[in-house]
């Protein structure tokens, strides 16, 4: 096994890339690219390149339910990983039930843990996820290195979508993945800039609405009615 190889090609993909490589994968060659890792490759190695191609639900999935098997909850392991799949919770409880026959992640978290620390992973268990038509999770764009250029690329971007949605109306537009980095590296440039980097804070918000000439009617209520923290 190429062993940097794999690593190089595996962990710098996108979701929808990771996706497009599992499809492509089996079109071209008619293997299964899970049972090829699982084949070439042993212990932890083989579960970090297999977290590399897996729908991250599924992979928060495994490691939510290893965090509670056996005897014992590995306390730590379980918050980390509770909040690292809150915002798309929704989907790991729907893949939690499809990998493992049925059973419920409420459940399994009833039943391992106790107390006001049970009540809170519960409710992060059954949380409401927001979702939005073609938005794929997590900005992988760098921070541009200007503000001007921040500004541009958001700009030009936007006016582009805007134009797509004139010509075609009744259409449910659909932001390529390209397209959503180039809108991110707006947040990113400001958000590099925070008091909470790499998160974006009032302030930065602030700014970055301004710039990008869309924002709320002032820096106090408004700003906060519309962009809450935490």
């Amino acid at each position: 096994t190429d062993d940097t190889g794999l690593i190089t090609c595996l962990v710098h993909l996108s979701e929808r890339q990771r996706k497009e490589l599992v499809e492509t994968y089996t079109a071209l060659f008619d293997r299964d690219i899970y049972e090829d890792i699982e084949g070439d490759t042993s212990g932890d190695y083989k579960q970090a390149l297999l977290a590399c191609v897996r729908p991250p639900p599924e992979t928060y999935c495994k490691a939510l339910r290893g965090a509670m098997k056996g005897l014992g909850t590995a306390d730590n392991l379980l918050i980390n990983w509770m909040c690292i799949a809150k915002d798309r919770i929704d989907e790991v409880r729907e893949a939690f039930s499809v990998m493992f026959e049925g059973e419920d992640l409420a459940s399994w978290i009833d039943g391992d843990c106790s107390g006001d620390y049970k009540d809170t992973l519960l409710r992060i268990a059954s949380r409401e996820c927001l979702k939005f038509p073609g938005v794929e999770n997590g900005v992988t764009a760098q921070a541009p290195p200007t503000q001007e250029e921040a500004v541009k690329r958001f700009n030009r971007t936007f006016n582009d979508l805007c134009t797509q949605k004139r010509n075609k109306p009744d259409e449910l537009l659909i932001i390529p993945e390209r397209q959503q980095q180039e809108l991110g590296c707006a947040f990113m440039y400001w958000a590099s800039r925070s008091s909470v980097s790499p998160n974006l804070d009032m302030a930065g918000m602030w700014d970055m609405t301004n710039a990008l000439s869309m924002p709320p009617a002032d820096d106090g209520p408004d700003l906060r009615a519309n962009f809450p923290e935490g």
